[in-house]
């Protein structure tokens, strides 16, 4: 954990997602949670460590389990954005840890325990404001990733937590993603916060270059699809794009299967749901 601003906190030091958390005397607002229950303890007792108070407020900036799994363990009430609680109203109450070739990090993770998930207790439509110590943080919704993507703004201290908006040397999820939303979310980030300290929920500072990146690959795995679409062509078809795709993505060999396997499922969805119209168009 590494303070990043006054009483600001970035830790990414747990494998799957960065997390974030504003401290003060009474209490602590945490920006999303790990994956493992362990790790999510971890996070939580290293917080309190610094002497805080006992207030906590939970943020999901989306339902991904990578970043929502933690919930339970941290025990406090969490907000988040009315889509993202209409995802955990079509969950099953009990987490239960069968991987199933999303190339989420939580499937890499050894023997997860079933758990109960912990949805949040307070939702927003377009934003909400929260006044916490000497910051004021507001929760900005951002579709792109995820139906439910949203941002922790801090303004006073020109910092912006992004979540999967930003992925840094790793594939982007692209099953509830809808691309030409991520693709102007990414020009707002790049026009209106340019003097932000940008925080990708999956990588930790994220560089100008980094976000251009991004939306670089965005447009043209569109052009792509958008190519195959017109064709009518069939999902098969997505196979001769992985190789290249994971191409643009600088990572350590021993993540070759978790990538391909995150590629590979999250292009199969969205194209189904967005070209194909006999496909079942559920993002959840």
């Amino acid at each position: 954990m590494r303070q990043i601003e006054d009483n600001i906190y970035l830790e990414d030091s747990f494998f799957g997602v960065t997390l974030g958390a504003l401290v003060f005397s009474h209490g602590i607002v945490l920006i999303d949670t790990p994956p493992k229950p362990e790790d999510a303890r971890s996070w939580r007792n290293n917080l309190q460590n610094l002497g805080t108070g006992i207030d906590r407020l939970l943020v999901y900036l989306d339902a991904h389990p990578d970043r929502t799994l933690g919930g339970h363990t941290i025990g406090c009430a969490a907000i988040a954005h009315e889509d993202t609680l209409r995802i955990f109203d079509h969950r099953s109450t009990v987490f239960r840890g069968q991987p199933s070739g999303t190339g989420a990090v939580w499937e890499t993770c050894q023997n997860m325990p079933n758990v109960r998930w912990h949805p949040p207790q307070i939702t927003f439509s377009l934003n909400v404001y929260l006044q916490w110590g000497g910051y004021h943080v507001k929760i900005e919704h951002h579709r792109g990733p995820s139906p439910g993507a949203a941002w922790a703004v801090i303004p006073e201290a020109k910092i912006v937590f992004v979540g999967d908006t930003v992925v840094i040397n790793q594939p982007p999820f692209l099953h509830a993603a809808n691309i030409p939303a991520w693709i102007n979310s990414l020009s707002l980030l790049l026009k209106s916060f340019s003097d932000y300290t940008v925080i990708s929920g999956r990588g930790g500072l994220a560089a100008r270059e980094v976000i251009l990146s991004q939306q670089r690959f965005l447009k043209e795995l569109q052009r792509r699809l958008d190519h195959l679409g017109r064709r009518k062509a069939p999902p098969e078809a997505l196979e001769k794009l992985i190789p290249t795709l994971l191409s643009k993505f600088n990572f350590p060999g021993k993540y070759q299967d978790l990538y391909t396997n995150r590629i590979h499922s999250g292009l199969t969805q969205y194209y189904q749901r967005r070209y194909l119209p006999s496909a079942n168009p559920s993002y959840l």
